[in-house]
């Protein structure tokens, strides 16, 4: 009978083991969840704040490129 009880705890300790393996599995599964969601809330952030504008070369700059992109900033709010 001795040998059933350290069977037992074995069994016990091993199941332990497996139970910290899997704790460790899922927080690491939340830590990279929990990220992608704050990236995709950045990206999501970026993309409706992002300002598509295109380069152009002009011979002579002028303020009424300034007064234009402050005019779409101030259109999109």
């Amino acid at each position: 009978m001795p040998k059933r009880t350290g069977y037992i705890e074995s069994l016990l300790e091993k199941n332990i083991n497996i139970s910290r393996f899997i704790s460790r599995i899922y927080k690491k599964g939340i830590v990279k969840l929990n990220l992608a969601i704050f990236f995709v809330t950045i990206f999501a952030v970026m993309d409706k704040t992002y300002l598509e504008t295109r380069m152009v070369d002009t011979n002579h700059q002028t303020n009424a490129e300034l007064i234009s992109i402050l005019r779409c900033i101030f259109d999109d709010l």
